[in-house]
């Protein structure tokens, strides 16, 4: 990191300590098993980080005068809000909630006749039934796949420099846009994907997504190109479904969550 000269002031290399030593600093301690395998020490600070405590009902706070809230959420919000002085926006006209709808479930906004037909009915019956409607359209799964594609890494080409067209891909992208319009439960979404083809009745169709990420198919070593494959399903697997980037233990202890190198391929 110094150069020749012996200056750590050229080339950013003071930069680039610094943060080598702040990410060391980052690590965590290890200790060593009975079976002589390195581990990552859980401490205390570790198991009160609210991701991994108990799921619990927080009292609902209790705010004096409130003309405003309508469900237990919104007490949480106006706390927030009334603590740094801050008072609630008036609320949604009939049009403003209805172009919300239609861009959060089906990700386009409603036509000119569709708006005026909501202005002419009650506020709440007018969202409900625009809820019921937008959830019962085909837009619906395609607008919201997407972000559960996102997850899978989903694509239709392998990726790298060849970048093969995957001509099957299509399977898997369809599978998951009628999962939501049918209103697959997520226990059964998510088991049928990473077992499907074990499962009674399960569309192993749904396994595409251990597979959906890049590839590389002409690799000369196809030892290398399987456990790249094993790699990537493990690391997919823990972010989409438990939020923690486990990839980043493929080649050395975790620098900041407690999952070491033999836990990823334990």
């Amino acid at each position: 990191m110094i150069d020749s000269s012996g200056d750590f002031r050229k080339n950013g290399s003071v930069a680039i300590t610094v943060v080598f030593l702040i990410v060391s600093a980052m690590r965590p301690a290890l200790l060593i098993g009975d079976d002589g395998i390195e581990e990552v020490a859980i401490t205390d600070s570790d198991r009160e980080h609210w991701a991994y405590r108990p799921i619990a009902r927080p009292a609902v706070p209790k705010i004096e005068n409130d003309q405003w809230s309508r469900n237990p959420i919104d007490r949480f919000v106006l706390r927030r809000l009334s603590e740094r002085g801050l008072t609630p926006s008036g609320r949604a006209t009939s049009r403003v909630l209805a172009r919300r709808l239609y861009l959060d479930l089906i990700g386009i906004p409603p036509s000119p006749e569709e708006l005026d037909a909501i202005e002419h009915n009650p506020i709440d019956s007018a969202v409900e039934s625009i809820v019921d409607y937008l959830l019962s359209s085909p837009r619906y799964g395609e607008r919201w796949g997407q972000h559960w594609l996102d997850l899978a890494r989903f694509a239709e080409t392998d990726g790298f420099e060849h970048d093969r067209i995957r001509k099957d891909a299509w399977q898997y992208r369809d599978w998951v846009i009628d999962a939501l319009n049918r209103d697959l439960p997520y226990d059964q979404f998510v088991k049928s994907q990473i077992a499907g083809d074990l499962i009674d009745g399960a569309d192993p169709i749904a396994t595409a997504f251990c597979l959906s990420g890049p590839d590389m198919p002409d690799i000369n070593l196809q030892t290398e190109r399987k456990h790249t494959l094993l790699n990537e399903m493990t690391a997919t697997v823990g972010a989409a479904l438990l939020g923690l980037q486990v990839g980043c233990a493929q080649c050395h202890n975790h620098m900041y969550d407690p999952i070491s190198q033999a836990d990823f391929y334990r």
